[in-house]
């Protein structure tokens, strides 16, 4: 097996764990909120702060999933469900067509074409893909 090839072994398992205590105990790392986003104004401070920890959750699941293809698999309907509900607390109808799964970690899914295509909903599925393989839902 060659030295690139290895899956390295997460370092400190309670560093993901530390991460949810940060956003659930509103010890917040940074904003992640658009404020120059046009509906950043019809915002409540609740509906602010909740985006503000969907994003952190999304930083968190990117990053545990970035560890390996099987757990980003495992991770990925999280993530997904994660991208529509703040589409809501955006105040936008849910659409699936804007959510631009081929930039989750691991998905072989190509980037150019579906950058290219984005937000027709017309995307490309990478059979081969470890996260999607068949369906992209």
């Amino acid at each position: 097996m060659s030295k690139g090839s290895r899956q390295r072994p997460v370092e400190n398992p309670q560093q993901f764990e530390n991460n949810w205590e940060q956003i659930f105990n509103k010890k917040k790392v940074t904003k992640m909120i658009n404020k120059a986003h046009p509906k950043y104004e019809d915002l409540t401070e609740e509906q602010e702060e909740s985006i503000d920890a969907l994003h952190q959750v999304r930083n968190i699941l990117e990053k545990t999933a970035s560890v390996s293809p099987d757990l980003a698999k495992k991770l990925y309907r999280l993530w997904y469900e994660n991208e529509m509900t703040l589409q809501i607390l955006w105040g936008f109808i849910p659409d699936y067509t804007l959510i631009k799964y081929w930039n989750y970690p691991h998905c072989l899914c190509p980037k150019l074409d579906n950058d290219d295509a984005y937000p027709t909903g017309y995307y490309v599925v990478n059979q081969g893909c470890p996260v999607h393989g068949k369906a992209v839902t």
